[in-house]
């Protein structure tokens, strides 16, 4: 995390050299970043950029942590201004992940980037540990009419919400990666939630 003395910074300055950063690591993988070239980029100088930050990997969690904030930021706002609708919020993420997907360059699979490996990997233990989608999910839970979802328990309901950010992230690469025709990716989408919904067997 950034020191305090990078969170008394204008707002600008602050955003100049976290551009800087992002521009660094969406071209580069993490052992050929360069601290030079951001500091360059963002006209600071070296010795400033150490009393902000304790070094690459630093500046990389920081950047990934923003910007699954400003995620579940956006995603908040739109529950509530539409009903709590989680499967309307779903649907709706499928395009916006291809788009987040696109400028990251999480989906050239042959670029092995460093903002790539940082949000691909950024929770590799178990989903309680991800403080966020924790707080997240927490955040619905408190909010709903339970009366309209089938979930009865908050972990279950964090683990379910969880698959299916899984089936949406898969959904945007078909789009993205291989160029699926959209009309039956989506028609793919609403088949495997009608099975999570219902399971595997017809009844």
């Amino acid at each position: 995390m950034p020191t305090e003395r990078f969170l008394r910074l204008p707002g600008d300055k602050q955003d100049k050299i976290l551009d800087a950063a992002e521009k660094e690591f969406c071209a580069y993988p993490m052992e050929d970043i360069s601290i030079n070239r951001i500091i360059k980029d963002a006209g600071i100088s070296r010795g400033s950029f150490y009393t902000y930050f304790n070094d690459k990997q630093d500046v990389l969690d920081y950047l990934v942590r923003r910007f699954r904030e400003r995620e579940y930021d956006q995603a908040r706002e739109y529950l509530l201004e539409h009903d709590f609708d989680v499967d309307a919020l779903m649907l709706k993420s499928i395009d916006h992940y291809v788009e987040v997907f696109r400028h990251f360059g999480i989906c050239d699979l042959g670029h092995d980037t460093a903002i790539k490996r940082g949000l691909v990997q950024f929770n590799g233990g178990r989903p309680e540990e991800d403080e966020l989608a924790m707080e997240f999910c927490q955040w619905i839970w408190d909010r709903i009419d339970r009366d309209r979802y089938r979930v009865r328990d908050m972990d279950i309901f964090r683990d379910v919400f969880l698959h299916l950010m899984m089936l949406i992230f898969m959904t945007a690469a078909r789009l993205l990666i291989f160029g699926d025709d959209r009309e039956r990716t989506m028609k793919r989408y609403e088949e495997m939630l009608d099975i999570m919904k219902k399971g595997l067997i017809r009844r």
